[in-house]
């Protein structure tokens, strides 16, 4: 009996870490991915509607954290249809030979206050490259229904 108690304790021991880490998923009704980027004279703001995306938190150990998530490109909204029409053409998204973008981190570094560094690969028609993205955060607290 000592024996399979002292087993079970220490399986217990080495999930913990598991244990500690909070798993969301996100949540399109409180989510945007968005972007804004310059054309012409002015800057154009626009979002994709579809999107799953997951984030890990590790709250002992934030650089232990991760994210991904992956963008259906043809959701592009820049509320006007031919632009977006034309952002899904392969001058851009190209979203009939790269239907998808994903990002799915490397790193997780604490960078000033509530800020951390999110770095990880980008994959984007195709191409994937390594970025740093700044992500900030807002806080938490149990939604109406109950839900973290």
């Amino acid at each position: 009996m000592k024996t399979r108690l002292t087993a079970f304790a220490a399986v217990l021991a080495l999930a913990s870490p598991v244990l500690a880490v909070d798993t969301y998923e996100f949540d399109r009704s409180h989510t945007t991915v968005g972007f804004q980027v310059r054309h012409i004279f002015t800057m154009l703001g626009g979002k994709f509607q579809d999107f799953t995306g997951t984030i890990r938190v590790d709250r002992a150990k934030p650089e232990s954290s991760s994210v991904e998530f992956t963008i259906q490109a043809a959701s592009v909204f820049t509320n006007d249809q031919k632009r977006d029409d034309h952002l899904r053409t392969a001058d851009f998204f190209d979203v009939a030979n790269h239907p998808t973008i994903t990002f799915r981190s490397t790193s997780v570094k604490p960078a000033a206050g509530n800020v951390y560094d999110v770095a990880g690969n980008l994959t984007l028609r195709g191409v994937t490259k390594q970025v740093t993205l700044p992500v900030t955060f807002l806080g938490e607290g149990k939604s109406r229904r109950g839900a973290l």
